[in-house]
């Protein structure tokens, strides 16, 4: 065992398991130094400050070479190595305990119950102290050590969580009492032990425990608990543990189909209401083909009415192993996780009252189980309804295993076999595929004989009914009859082989290659891919893809302006096969590959134009197929395909990928970056702006570093420089975002869009300067060139940048050309500006005294921007939310904002003219509370989750008392504009 670190306490090192005392003064300071960022680089300035200070010795980098050469001495002359950086210790992550700390939280995070309360227990039994105990008040340690102190006790209360499902009472309460002794205003852990009280029958207990702390925040502090608080008292006190008090937004997901008949599932549709309110996961079991996704479907309106909660339904049959967290991110609209896209759900689901749907678990089983686990973990009002062939097998689980339909009884008379419901849905879908068709009373034993020898499987009534329908039954019982004998009913992979037998050969042939298509698809997407050399099929298209919807191989929806088909997972999968079969299988996926390309490239193309929302629209309907096919391509090891798919979506700055797309796109940049792909600079660089957008600026600087030193093309040197001068002024590098900007200004060969994207760019960062006529110039050549041009997100972007300069000469005026600006981004979907507009408008209203109008955007405002997980945004809407507190002499909360932002890692930097405003803030709340109260509230706001503090944001937003009864006037905001 080589060197080893604690840090989770007094600074301790070892060698072999035995202590080596570290000496203390400047020695002791700087390795306490180099342990805050342990194996990455300290700058000597912050090494010299750590060890004297303000006091300097005479030398300062030869006496800091003296302590270092000193520290060698101790820890051996490979402990630490000097870079362009400054000094790093080469030590290995597991060998300080804080990394390890971090890593075994990690793992608990997305591990079965039992295994993740070991890790945690591992990871608390590493802690001896407050994090640098001896250096936590030091400036270098500050922050390191709040962020691990703070993490410790959440460990303790996610440890708490799963003592509490393993019905370990007194284990929860116990941890839960340390917890609140270090930190008495900790909601999420006064939750938990109110929960852990009740169950242990100490419900007294647990109500005399909420009223004190619910005393010491109101009568101390002036703050209120929040709903998920109030909600778990009011389980407590009435017993009811479906009450809610408090509603998030509706989300966005997948819809199920519904089309055609519904028979015989009227017991199995009340079981599922009933029991989804009784637990808080479900799952519906059964074969492929027995209706799980159609039962879950049909019981939704009545699942909605009676839990009064948003309902979230994720479609994972087409999602690949490995993506469960994306897509279901993807489906909670959560476009930018600055974190993993597993913490990002629970982050957003663990303040949210929501039932989450996830169909077709069974080939992800695994992860689905992990997922679901972390979410009945973490957040307590998240109901979950899973459809798989096989159950979870999480804790707590609820299984409803779905048969078959009851099929008529072989002995009953002809008139009552009418009744049976698997006859009634054979009926239903012979009748719609042949209107004419005449049912004699001799057909009705053969139709019962069938659905009997079909096992009354839905999916299989439908197959065999398409068939009667064209050929008669006759062929249909010879079929039956040709199966294995004494087997009662065929496979459903036998089935779907026999009415794939039936096609003619250019049908067979068509359905194959349809099964590369991951979603949707209509028929002019289908002849494209038809016309790639060596994929005809079939003469007449529209009546091949008829024959396959008669044949059940395809459903038809129509859409507003067309019709669209798509193929079930069961038949996908059939069909996939068959095209591996067929030996042309690398010939579709190539040609789908390239028409992916040819489909991007248009889309870049004509976003620089008038056609820029339709362009938008045609990326946001192709992004699963254009998932696929860079996967495949990437799988294939085919980058540069891959690089040619993904490159030409970052011409499309003001549209961000949503999570199935963002994942391959950051796959693709790192394998081309590595790999030195030739012509794969145009995706490098959108690979680092989609790492930019999710708040990862240091990979996404790197990235486009890399495309800036690989660009030949101009459109390629421009994206390099667009995400490099995106990335600086997002880290508050204005001057270095400047040079950037005005390379590219000087560029040749770009499009009126990008130039545009510069100007913009150069205006904004003038108005922050406060360079306000050079602003309004550069705005007013960008707004002439983009409306000439005709492109409207660049157009809505730079309206954007005039409000922006408008509003501190103008504040009225600017506050319309900002209400403007987002309506017009929403127009054209770019969803990036709709959100900057409205942060900016709000702000200004809030300038200008009109608090009606910026109290009525708030709410939308605030639900928008954590589900994008724009946290940049949401800091700057909890600042002016503090100023409306400060405003209506609600002075705790507007405490508690402004240090929450102050607070927050990912808050944006004040700009030079907000230094002064801020400034009075500050002090006139140091006028108006006292010290120990106001200590105690920044403390609070400090050790709050930033979940947490949007969820309080809203409650006060929505609380029109809050700010007065003055808050009657001023102007209704815009639907759109917020």
């Amino acid at each position: 065992m080589g060197l080893q670190f604690g840090v989770l306490g007094t600074l301790e090192v070892s060698r072999g398991g035995s202590a080596l005392p570290v000496p203390g003064g400047r020695r002791r300071a700087v390795l306490a130094r180099l342990l805050v960022q342990p194996g990455h680089a300290a700058p000597a300035d912050a090494l010299i400050e750590a060890a004297w200070g303000e006091r300097l010795p005479k030398h300062p980098r030869d006496a800091l070479h003296t302590v270092l050469s000193r520290l060698r001495t101790l820890l051996g002359d490979d402990a630490l190595r000097a870079d362009s950086g400054g000094y790093a210790l080469t030590a290995p992550g597991d060998a300080v305990d804080s990394l390890r700390f971090e890593a075994l939280c990690a793992r608990a995070a997305s591990s079965a119950p039992e295994p993740a309360g070991d890790l945690l227990d591992r990871a608390l039994a590493l802690w001896r102290g407050p994090a640098f105990a001896e250096y936590s008040d030091l400036d270098f340690a500050t922050a390191t050590a709040a962020r691990l102190d703070l993490r410790r006790l959440g460990a303790l209360e996610t440890r708490a969580a799963l003592h509490l499902d393993a019905a370990e009472f007194p284990d929860a309460v116990e941890r839960l009492e340390e917890v609140l002794a270090e930190d008495p205003h900790r909601e999420r852990a006064m939750e938990l032990l109110m929960t852990a009280l009740t169950r242990d029958g100490r419900r007294a207990d647990a109500v005399r425990r909420y009223e004190r702390f619910l005393t010491r925040l109101a009568d101390e502090f002036g703050i209120g608990p929040s709903s998920a608080l109030r909600e778990a008292r009011t389980r407590i006190v009435v017993r009811d543990p479906t009450c809610r008090l408090t509603q998030p937004p509706p989300h966005r997901g997948a819809s199920l189909d519904t089309g055609g008949a519904f028979f015989g599932r009227e017991a199995a549709q009340s079981t599922l209401v009933r029991t989804t309110a009784e637990d808080r996961l479900v799952t519906v079991t059964g074969t492929g083909g027995v209706g799980k996704t159609r039962l879950v479907a049909e019981a939704l309106p009545a699942l909605a009415r009676r839990s009064g909660i948003p309902i979230a339904v994720v479609g994972l049959a087409t999602v690949a192993p490995g993506g469960a967290d994306d897509a279901v991110a993807a489906a909670l609209g959560l476009g930018r996780p600055t974190s993993t896209s597993r913490d990002a759900v629970v982050e957003y689901l663990s303040i949210s009252s929501v039932l989450l749907v996830l169909d077709n678990c069974e080939h992800l089983l695994a992860e689905a189980a992990s997922l679901v686990e972390s979410i009945l973990r973490s957040c307590p009002r998240v109901r979950v309804i899973a459809t798989s062939r096989h159950r979870l097998g999480v804790r707590h689980e609820r299984v409803l295993p779905l048969d078959p339909l009851p099929v008529p009884d072989a002995d009953r008379h002809t008139a009552s076999v009418r009744t049976s419901a698997a006859l009634g849905l054979f009926l239903d879908r012979v009748k719609r595929l042949h209107p004419s068709y005449s049912v004699t009373t001799r057909d009705l034993p053969v139709m019962a004989e069938i659905c009997r020898r079909l096992d009354g499987l839905p999916l299989a009534l439908e197959l065999a009914a398409s068939r009667a329908s064209v050929v008669g039954l006759a062929p249909v019982v010879a079929w039956l009859d040709s199966q294995v004998p004494g087997v009662p009913a065929p496979e459903l992979s036998a089935l779907i082989d026999w009415s794939y037998r039936l096609l003619s050969d250019e049908q067979r042939r068509l359905l194959s290659i349809l099964s590369v298509f991951a979603a949707e698809f209509d028929i002019d997407d289908v002849q494209e891919l038809l016309n790639a050399p060596g994929l005809q099929c079939c003469a007449d298209v529209p009546t091949s893809l008829a024959a396959l919807v008669e044949a059940s191989l395809l459903s038809r929806t129509p859409a507003a302006d067309d019709v669209r088909y798509r193929m079930l997972s069961l038949v996908r999968s059939f069909a996939a096969e068959r095209l591996a079969e067929s030996g042309v299988e690398e010939s579709v996926r190539t040609a789908h590959a390239e028409r992916m390309r040819r489909r991007v490239e248009k889309i870049a193309t004509g976003h620089d134009g008038r056609t820029a929302p339709e362009a938008l629209a045609r990326l946001r309907h192709s992004r699963a197929d254009i998932g696929a096919a860079v996967r495949w391509s990437t799988d294939a090891g085919r980058y540069p395909l891959a690089a040619a798919i993904t490159g030409p979506i970052g011409l499309c700055p003001h549209w961000e990928p949503e999570l199935d797309m963002a994942a391959p796109i950051i796959a693709v940049a790192r394998a081309c970056a590595e790999r030195k792909v030739a012509h794969s600079a145009l995706a490098v660089a959108t690979g680092g702006y989609t790492r930019v957008c999710r708040g990862e600026l240091d990979e996404g600087r790197s990235l486009a570093l890399v495309a800036a030193d690989m660009a030949e093309a101009p459109r390629e040197r421009f994206l390099a420089r667009f995400v490099l001068g995106v990335c600086t002024v997002y880290a508050g590098e204005h001057e270095e975002s400047r040079r950037w900007w005005q390379e590219i200004e000087r560029m040749d060969g770009l499009g009126v869009a990008q130039r545009a994207e510069a100007h913009i760019a150069l205006a904004l960062l003038a108005c922050f300067r406060g360079e306000l006529d050079e602003s309004h110039r550069l705005c007013s050549v960008a707004l002439a060139a983009t409306a000439c041009a005709g492109v409207m997100d660049a157009h809505a972007f730079a309206l954007y940048a005039r409000g922006e300069a408008e509003a501190r000469t103008d504040p009225a005026r600017g506050a319309d050309t900002l209400g403007a600006a987002a309506e017009q981004a929403a127009d054209c979907g770019a969803y990036q500006v709709n959100l900057m507009a409205r942060v900016a408008r709000l702000a200004t209203l809030v300038r200008l005294g009109e608090h009606a109008a910026a109290v009525g955007s708030l709410v939308p405002l605030l639900h928008d921007e954590r589900r994008s997980g724009a946290w940049p945004q949401v800091w700057k809407t909890v600042r002016s939310l503090a100023e409306l507190c400060l405003a209506h002499g609600r002075d705790e909360d507007a405490a508690f904002f402004f240090a929450a932002a102050d607070a927050a890692p990912s808050a944006p930097h004040i700009y030079r003219e907000e230094i002064g405003r801020y400034a009075g803030f500050a002090h006139a709340l140091r006028e108006r509370l006292e010290p120990a109260v106001a200590d105690v509230i920044e403390q609070l706001a400090r050790g709050a989750t930033r979940t947490a503090v949007v969820e309080r944001a809203i409650e006060v937003a929505a609380e029109s008392r809050t700010f007065g009864d003055e808050v009657t006037r001023g102007r209704a905001p815009s639907p759109r504009a917020g």
